[in-house]
């Protein structure tokens, strides 16, 4: 007999039916691509169907949809979640170090399909390997290489490098969601406009700084690699001309510039926008209460974590009759599902509290620790005496460089492990937090005929003030001059950083400022009844002020 099937469970085969979704999604866009890149052959009447169904179409639908089939299964394959919009950002190189292997990845993905984009477009199809050799002196003389073909296959190297750099240090491949929820269609639909604006501005850009630094290396790269081909097989090197005067060659290069940025963009962007949709896990099981509540406690699966509070959320907003079975299902002799549901939507935002309290116990340390260290020096002739500066000082740093290589090695031998510099977590899931309390808290005044809610309404506030002081002190910080990390601080502690990513951390502190306003507005009359400590007393009194 089957164990009962939990949020996971269900979460598990609603995350394969969205990628099912997601390719269909691709397979869409791939076949407008592909009649859009033929639209010219639409005014003749006898080109319609061709347009439609032809070979070209089909060669063009297969060569974009393998393009994002491809990207799709690489995000896929990424296996993590980032929902960190305040992270530590490290020095670009560093960063660079850490993701070697995923850049080699990436880098190889692209290589292959910039060969799917330069066949399926047809500027050399498949005698594109037959064009790498040309015979200047007749069909029976010795070969050379081909300058186009040279300059493309740079061209691939270099712009397949390129990209992923651009992407991990623009963190394209972690699911970081956005607040605001939109139809689907029309959200991806907004998403591939701003993906063609994107893919063609950097695809220019990109062509015309390849077609200058051509210019200046290309007849080094040119003869380097005939020389080193003549190693191994007999060529000449006669002077054939500049490729970088082909206009062909130009539109060629920038069109497979524009195609694989743009194809990668709509892949991932579609992948993103599906797989983070709202979610409505439990409410297609019978126990969704119970479904629900299990899901708001899945810490370790970040994603579907997401899932359940953005359904709670949801629920929260549009659904009375759900609000109602959350308050008090009367079909059970005892219910403490309200309760449940406060305390873990509480227990995201006590973290946080918790890992800013902690990282400022850290800086305070570090800072008192650094003024007695200085305090406690002794007088210049004292501590120079029988010393040498370099004798002293030569194991420190040796000590710190090699710790630094030590460091980067083990971070480059991970592949399945993100860097996490993260300073404060999955800020989304604490908008959903509070969002959702809040709608529960103001509603239950009117729908909470058993007083379940108005019980957790005392804890409820003094959360949130302990909350907002906590991120309105985090603002403060000067988190820069701090090698602090809240997670995983041993796999980066010596690194250096450039700053900290502070994202959009305002949005933190007006959603609970607003969220204490709602409950201040509704339950005004009763503030006085609250069992409420001394500090939140006072905090809430501000509030009540206007002075927060």
């Amino acid at each position: 007999m089957k164990g009962k099937k939990t949020f996971m469970d269900y979460a598990e085969d609603e995350y394969n039916h969205r990628i099912q979704s997601v390719f269909v999604y691709c397979f869409i866009c791939s076949y407008i691509g592909a009649i859009v890149l033929q639209s010219t052959k639409l005014f003749s009447s006898a080109g319609i169907l061709a347009v439609l169904f032809g070979f070209t179409t089909i060669k063009l639908l297969l060569g974009f949809f393998v393009a994002c089939a491809i990207n799709i299964l690489l995000i896929h394959s990424f296996g993590h979640v980032n929902y960190k919009s305040f992270d530590k950002r490290l020095w670009l190189t560093t960063e660079l170090l850490i993701n070697t292997r995923n850049i080699l990845i990436l880098a190889a993905n692209f290589i292959f399909i910039s060969l799917i984009g330069f066949f399926t477009v047809g500027f050399s199809s498949f005698k594109f390997l037959n064009n790498a050799w040309i015979y200047p002196e007749g069909e029976y003389g010795p070969p050379q290489l081909s300058p186009q073909f040279v300059l493309v296959i740079v061209h691939i190297i270099v712009y397949s490098l390129i990209v992923p750099i651009y992407q991990i240090t623009n963190r394209k491949y972690f699911l970081q969601v956005e607040f605001l929820d939109q139809k689907k269609a029309f959200a991806i639909r907004n998403k591939i406009m701003n993906s063609i604006k994107f893919s063609f501005g950097f695809g220019v850009r990109y062509t015309l700084w390849f077609w200058v630094f051509y210019m200046a290396f290309g007849g080094i790269i040119y003869h380097s690699m005939s020389t080193l081909v003549s190693y191994l097989y007999r060529t000449v090197d006669y002077d054939l001309g500049n490729p970088l005067l082909k206009t062909s060659l130009f539109f060629s290069v920038l069109y497979n510039s524009v195609f694989l940025v743009l194809f990668s963009e709509i892949s991932i962007h579609t992948y993103k926008q599906i797989i983070m949709m709202t979610s409505f896990v439990s409410s297609s099981t019978q126990q969704f209460d119970e479904i629900l509540v299990n899901g708001l406690a899945l810490n370790d699966e970040p994603m579907f974590q997401v899932w359940a509070f953005s359904e709670l959320y949801y629920i929260s907003l549009n659904d009375k009759d759900r609000r109602k079975e959350l308050y008090l299902n009367l079909n059970k002799t005892s219910n403490d599902t309200w309760k449940q549901v406060s305390d873990l939507s509480l227990q995201v935002l006590s973290t946080t509290i918790s890992q800013i309290n902690n990282l400022i116990n850290s800086i305070n340390l570090k800072k008192k620790s650094a003024y007695s260290q200085n305090s406690s020096n002794t007088t210049l002739s004292e501590s120079l005496l029988g010393k040498s500066v370099v004798e002293k000082d030569e194991p420190k740093i040796m000590k710190y460089a090699t710790d630094i290589i030590n460091k980067t090695l083990d971070n480059i031998e991970s592949f399945d492990e993100p860097p996490s510099h993260e300073i404060i977590n999955n800020p989304y899931l604490q908008i959903l937090s509070i969002r959702a309390l809040t709608n529960f808290v103001v509603a239950s005044a009117q729908e909470d005929d058993y007083g379940q809610v108005l019980r957790t309404i005392p804890k409820t506030i003094s959360t949130f003030l302990a909350y907002y002081d906590s991120i309105t002190n985090f603002i403060k910080l000067d988190i820069s001059s701090s090698i602090f990390e809240l997670r995983n601080s041993s796999d980066i502690n010596s690194f250096p950083s450039s700053g900290v990513d502070t994202g959009d951390i305002d949005i933190l502190v007006e959603v609970i400022r607003s969220s204490i306003y709602a409950i201040i507005t509704k339950y005004y009359t009763h503030l006085q009844e609250f069992d409420l400590d001394k500090k939140s007393k006072k905090m809430l009194q501000e509030f009540i002020d206007c002075k927060l």
